[in-house]
């Protein structure tokens, strides 16, 4: 009886959620697709489902690992997590709530090759720290060669983008492209010299070493994903490899995507059902 009071206290503060908030955070299916519009509460739902997790199932709070699409929208979410933790009076699990990942893509990326891949003296390049770089190593790619030098440099790396996002081999590249496959190896190496990483390579290089490792998150219990809609293959990979022995729970709508110029691909979203 105890358990199942606790339960519902879970369920119905601060407030009562809908019933189809209910059947998503009481649903005990290892895999589960969301379609949530805006304005439909799933903020709440992902925190409510969290707090399920730590008290009801009693899951170690670093054995849960929570994606939002923005740095903001983490803050957000774990404030509310560390409310309802507090007004059920789980003080002892709000004490280990920096055990809990909750934050972006790229960030849990940094994390993972820092703290099991050996890239801690390492450190990121945001977009325009990643421009500025190419723009004093590009003509050693040989992108000043030809034409204008800062549209060789603003091309390559989009191109870069595309291939780092949507995971396309160095066979498929040698095959259709040899002359930028050499340039994207050099530029590599040149990344690795200086030690930087960039948003797209920290999401393939952790891939990479999650396939060659696949052991090393086989502690993490449940991966829950906020905008799936907004990912790019990379990502549905890392998303794969991460929640292979764990309970995968997305949230999203494919009519609300904006980001797809920065290389999201909605059709993940829709694969989903079919992959799973």
């Amino acid at each position: 009886m105890e358990k199942e009071q606790q339960r519902e206290k879970i369920l119905n503060h601060p407030k009562p959620l809908s019933p189809n908030q209910r059947r998503a955070v009481l649903s005990d299916k290892q895999h589960i697709r969301i379609i949530a519009g805006a304005g439909a509460g799933k903020t709440e739902t992902l925190t409510r489902r969290i707090v399920y997790h730590l008290i009801y199932e009693e899951i170690d709070p670093a054995a849960i690992v929570a994606f939002t699409f923005t740095d903001k929208a983490a803050e957000g979410m774990k404030s509310r997590i560390y409310d309802r933790l507090k007004d059920l009076g789980r003080d002892d699990l709000r004490a280990r709530i920096g055990d809990l990942y909750v934050g972006t893509i790229h960030g849990y990326c940094f994390r993972l090759l820092t703290d099991y891949f050996n890239y801690g003296n390492y450190d990121v390049f945001d977009d325009n720290q990643e421009r500025a770089f190419l723009s004093i190593v590009g003509k050693d790619l040989g992108l000043a060669n030809t034409g204008n030098y800062i549209r060789n440099c603003k091309n390559f790396l989009e191109t870069v983008k595309v291939v780092e996002g949507e995971l396309i081999s160095n066979e498929i590249l040698l095959e259709k492209s040899p002359e930028f496959l050499e340039k994207l190896n050099l530029y590599k190496s040149k990344l690795k010299e200086n030690k930087r990483l960039t948003y797209d390579r920290m999401v393939s290089l952790a891939v990479e070493n999650l396939e060659e490792k696949p052991d090393s998150l086989k502690h993490i219990k449940y991966l829950l994903v906020d905008e799936y809609q907004d990912i790019n293959r990379a990502q549905e990979k890392l998303i794969q490899l991460i929640g292979r022995n764990a309970g995968l729970f997305i949230v999203g709508d494919p009519r609300q995507t904006i980001y797809k110029w920065r290389g999201s691909d909605e059709t993940c979203f829709e694969d989903f059902a079919e992959i799973y």
